[in-house]
């Protein structure tokens, strides 16, 4: 391995919600040496690339890919995913998940989350949602069985229920660690074991209509969908019931 941790980050049309996602996270985090970050821009102007570059500045590794026209998100999330294939750890933080005050211990949060998965070999997934209520659990599966029509098992998502089952947690330098049975691959805020994610998830399936554009929108979350049922067997825990809040979800008053 080159290194040990690399964050990705794929955006969008100068996307408000990036300067204060980067912002949260310096914020509250104490970046472990030789992290970088890599963020693919698409379609964003050049006074945004530099408004990102100063919020990062002297703060962490910074490695831009700009792309002139928007790509998609697979086709975004594949490039960067290529990109990050020798690290050990991968952290996807997406352009509107905000790293939550209310919800962390303390700012080693992420060099404590590294640290469990030097000692817990087994874990593939350190899951880092947090529901700011329950509407939000229902609408997102945490609470109830969500059918895809892709998919295989008719049991997936209500990890509620399934942790209560397993009934594990793990405490590691004074932060819980919950086993979630059966979690599926999202592209939420999740803590990777790179290797086992190439070996069982990726390549992702690419497409071509998958952006946030109501022109180009028609193939949205059929990329995520398709990659889901892949990570059932791995092993997955939620860290101190999630540290980075949805935007939209967190505070709604912000969106237009």
């Amino acid at each position: 391995m080159d290194s040990t941790l690399a964050l990705t980050t794929v955006t969008y049309n100068d996307r408000f919600t990036l300067p204060k996602v980067v912002t949260a996270f310096f914020n509250g985090t104490n970046v472990p040496a030789e992290t970088k970050w890599y963020m693919v821009l698409q379609n964003c102007s050049d006074d945004f690339a530099n408004e990102i570059i100063e919020l990062c500045k002297d703060k962490i590794t910074l490695v831009m890919i700009r792309f002139a026209k928007n790509i998609g998100l697979s086709k975004a999330m594949t490039y960067v995913i290529e990109q990050t294939k020798y690290f050990k750890y991968i952290l996807n933080i997406e352009d509107d998940w905000i790293l939550l005050p209310c919800q962390r211990k303390d700012k080693d949060w992420l060099t404590t989350c590294v640290s469990f998965m030097e000692e817990q070999k087994h874990t593939s997934t350190i899951f880092l949602r947090a529901y700011a209520n329950d509407k939000e659990k229902k609408q997102y599966g945490w609470t109830r069985h969500i059918g895809y029509v892709n998919h295989c098992f008719p049991d997936n998502f209500n990890y509620c229920q399934k942790m209560k089952e397993a009934n594990t947690t793990i405490e590691h330098k004074n932060n819980d660690f919950a086993l979630i049975p059966k979690f599926l691959f999202t592209f939420n805020p999740c803590l990777v074991r790179n290797e086992d994610y190439h070996k069982c998830v990726y390549p992702l399936r690419q497409y071509s209509q998958d952006q946030k554009d109501p022109n180009h929108n028609g193939q949205w979350g059929y990329c995520e969908a398709l990659a889901m049922e892949k990570t059932r067997h791995l092993y997955t825990y939620w860290f101190n019931e999630g540290i980075f809040g949805h935007h939209e979800d967190w505070f709604p008053e912000e969106i237009a």
